[in-house]
């Protein structure tokens, strides 16, 4: 299947295709711009994962390391950020799931590894309801984008079947599934005195995951 590429021409959210890095006869600023908007989305997607979609979008601009004016010139309201880390997420995991379709033949387990990982790395359990949420406003380029991720993640489920580490009733739903609600924030599960106090979330989600993709197997 060949890579997915996000349309250029639907800002303010320009992810996911080649762009020029300068602008002519200004070496550098057009690179400076895009470095800046990147950060951005980065601090975005950390922070609507860790505190939620009404964070104080000057903290976003904090956290990125601009002021709020330059938030607001890259997106003008909250929901085009939300739209601009939605359009970066699909083309990070389009680029893997890519990699994964090619790989998953020589080495079905390491694919599955990758798959899962990927999917941990975006955060994937924290954004889902903040990803659901206005649903009618997402561009229909970004909802396909999403249905053909999902059906790669299917290729590569039916693929590592066909291998024998991945039993045969698992769907992509029930992949998705199982790593968003294991991805899910739970900071008053860390903080109950009766759970172990020396684990952290993050560790506490590995070994989870751990025992995820092994009740995979067939």
């Amino acid at each position: 299947m060949s890579s997915t590429c996000i349309p250029e021409d639907i800002p303010p959210y320009k992810v996911g295709c080649q762009v020029p890095r300068v602008i002519e006869g200004r070496p550098g600023v057009r690179a400076d711009a895009e470095a800046r908007r990147d950060r951005l989305v980065e601090a975005g997607r950390i922070l609507f994962a860790d505190r939620g979609y009404d964070v104080p979008l000057e903290a976003v601009a904090e956290a990125a390391g601009v002021g709020i004016a330059t938030l607001y010139r890259n997106f003008p309201t909250r929901l085009d950020l939300k739209l601009a880390i939605l359009a970066d997420g699909l083309h990070r995991s389009r680029r893997t799931l890519d990699e994964l379709l090619a790989q998953v033949d020589e080495d079905p387990d390491g694919a599955m590894t990758r798959l899962t990982q990927m999917f941990v790395s975006l955060q994937l359990g924290a954004l889902i309801p903040i990803i659901v949420r206005d649903q009618d406003l997402i561009p229909s380029e970004l909802i396909d984008a999403r249905k053909g991720n999902l059906a790669s993640v299917g290729e590569i489920l039916e693929r590592a079947k066909s291998h024998g580490v991945v039993r045969e009733s698992v769907t992509a739903r029930d992949f998705f599934a199982g790593v968003a609600l294991i991805t899910r924030p739970l900071p008053a599960l860390i903080a109950d005195p009766m759970m172990d106090g020396t684990i952290t979330a993050s560790e506490l989600t590995d070994r989870v995951l751990a025992i995820f993709v092994a009740g995979l197997r067939p």
